[in-house]
């Protein structure tokens, strides 16, 4: 098997991946600022998605484990219709988010 490329990975998979997840993560946010909780279907294609973007190595691998725990969390949260739980998952998301961001 090749090895993998990095930056084909990045340009065709991660990147639009990521997009896709900032798009859906947005929608999530939105519903707990407006103090509704998230669409299940919605929660579902957030963790769908971590869960794929955790499977891309080299891109943030020492972060993964806790990103994935928040999101699942999350969706925990969301199946118990625990909104202060909702929003505290929201927020550790952001706050990985943030962190990671901040090493580029």
């Amino acid at each position: 098997m090749a090895p993998v490329n990095r930056i084909e990975l990045a340009e065709q998979k991660f990147r639009p991946l990521k997009k896709m997840m900032q798009q859906t993560f947005a929608r999530i946010n939105r519903s707990v600022q407006a103090e509704i909780m998230p669409e299940k279907p919605v929660l579902s294609e957030f963790v769908e998605q971590v869960r794929i973007m955790v499977s891309y190595p080299g891109f943030g691998d020492a972060a993964y484990p806790q990103f994935l725990s928040a999101s699942e969390a999350l969706a925990a949260a969301s199946a118990r219709g625990d909104r202060e739980g909702v929003e505290e998952a929201v927020q550790a998301i952001l706050i990985l988010q943030n962190r990671c961001h901040e090493g580029r």
